[in-house]
């Protein structure tokens, strides 16, 4: 039976490598397309040879994974940045199964392993196997720190593995072409109207069988991350009668529908099959290579306008503890609290709770509970000494004899706005709401060179944004 706590002497020897060395495995961003083949034959194509999609780190595991969802479930999916991530972003041309201790994936689903195994978590795709024990089709398992490890049958204990993604049926039709009529896919946008899109494809049912979609869409995503952009087109009730061709209307987007900024980009042919978004393999990718929001028009967002022409004084150091994921902001006088919920209904919004020498509504107020806390002299890292409170209150400790990173500067401006910058000064975003009924809680609103749920992307607003070399103060140009 499954063991969540045993390992045999083999397995254990690899996982504290794993612990030491993951930063550097199971990183991939593929873009290869081809036509399908079925498991078995992936098997006898790869074993035993290295796959290293997108050219860098290596063999890693996620280049096997994304090879395999290219060759044989005929579609590029799960773009992450580690193996485990991109099992918990999910996909919803997978369902999720969580692993216990009865369950056993099917053969050719993706088989995904937590962080006990190191930062990055692994993949592989199971073959066979029970609650004892499976065999999976690897690549980079046990580690290779060099990335030179070839794809090969792996033999497994079931410690470490978080759950399994299985793929959903394929939808009975398939993209026979997908064109652009008015570029070779290289755009200059001098004015937010200025045409972007102008394509149609056409949907093939080969099957005896008529086909009924509730919705088939046109949609725009981005290529690095394969994150939806917008709806370009969506059709409804669309019906494809047995071995016939459905033309999808010819279908137009403009600047200003989408605000897109200089990137790449793909349109996709998406049915909605079974309840749930199905992306089609063929796409269609474009460059946008400069834009102007100009166009005759001034900006006058007085949340972007004010932050024109200043320097202004950061007031917190925003950081993230990279053990247990809970955010933080630190003051220059040491003050510490930490982000505990939010409200919609109050007038604050954010309930920040005291963590040292700080005070705040609704909380008692904390004393000192660390030896020191020290903002670098460049202003990127925060460093804890050790407890000196005796406080035991996890959210206290975990803060104790480390340093973390400063992953945004809190800003402040009058009349009263928050705003966060990153340390590069490549993003800058408005504190607009807070919601408690979302997972993310507060709606970052984009302001310059940054994107966020619900609100348009935006491109570069300012001629420049500059954090000081000492990380305390931010300067903003003038307004593009």
């Amino acid at each position: 039976m499954k063991d969540f706590i045993r390992t045999s002497g083999h397995q254990t020897a690899s996982l504290k490598v794993l612990t030491l060395t993951a930063v550097i495995w199971c990183f991939a961003a593929p873009h290869a397309i081809a036509q399908t083949i079925s498991f078995d034959s992936f098997i006898q194509e790869w074993k035993g040879r290295g796959i290293d999609v997108d050219h860098m780190y290596g063999n890693q595991c996620m280049d096997l994974m994304h090879q395999y969802t290219v060759e044989v479930l005929g579609f590029d999916a799960l773009h992450a940045a580690t193996a485990y991530q991109a099992y918990l972003n999910g996909d919803n041309r997978f369902d999720k199964i969580a692993n216990t201790a009865t369950g056993v994936p099917q053969k050719g689903d993706l088989v995904f392993w937590n962080t006990s195994v190191g930062d990055a978590g692994h993949v592989a795709v199971f073959i066979q196997g029970d609650i004892n024990g499976f065999s999976s089709f690897d690549q980079n398992w046990p580690l290779d720190p060099l990335g030179q490890g070839l794809a090969h049958v792996q033999s497994h204990n079931w410690n470490g593995v978080a759950g399994w993604l299985h793929p959903r049926s394929a939808p009975p039709v398939q993209v026979t072409s997908f064109f652009q009529k008015n570029s070779n896919g290289q755009y200059a946008i001098t004015c937010p109207t200025d045409n972007l899109v102008d394509a149609q494809f056409q949907l093939a049912n080969s099957s005896s069988n008529v086909v009924n979609f509730p919705s088939v869409a046109m949609a725009l995503h981005r290529e690095s991350d394969d994150g939806f952009i917008t709806d370009v087109h969506v059709e409804y009730n669309v019906t494809i009668p047995a071995s016939t061709t459905y033309q999808f209307p010819r279908s137009f987007l403009d600047g200003t529908n989408a605000n897109l900024q200089p990137g790449t980009y793909r349109l996709v042919a998406m049915v909605l099959y079974g309840g749930v978004w199905i992306e089609l393999s063929t796409h269609l990718p474009f460059t946008i290579v400069s834009r102007s929001n100009s166009c005759g028009q001034t900006v006058t967002d007085p949340y972007i306008t004010r932050l024109a022409n200043t320097t202004l004084p950061v007031q917190w150091f925003y950081i993230r503890n990279q053990s247990t994921g809970l955010w933080y902001i630190v003051s220059t006088l040491s003050g510490v609290m930490m982000l505990d919920r939010v409200d919609k209904n109050t007038s604050f919004g954010i309930y920040w709770k005291p963590i040292n020498t700080a005070a705040s509504i609704d909380y008692a107020d904390a004393g000192k509970n660390y030896s020191y806390v020290n903002i670098s002299s460049d202003g990127r890292t925060v460093s804890f000494g050790s407890l000196t409170g005796g406080s035991q209150d996890p959210q206290v400790t975990a803060l104790a004899n480390t340093i973390q990173p400063v992953l945004w500067y809190y800003i402040e401006t009058q009349p009263v706005a928050w705003y966060i910058v990153s340390p590069t000064g490549g993003s800058v975003m408005l504190l607009d709401k807070v919601d408690q009924n979302t997972t993310f809680g507060i709606y970052w609103k984009p302001i310059s060179n940054s994107s966020f749920t619900t609100y348009a992307p935006q491109g570069q607003r300012y001629s420049h944004v500059d954090v000081s070399s000492d990380g305390r103060t931010i300067s903003f140009g003038a307004l593009q």
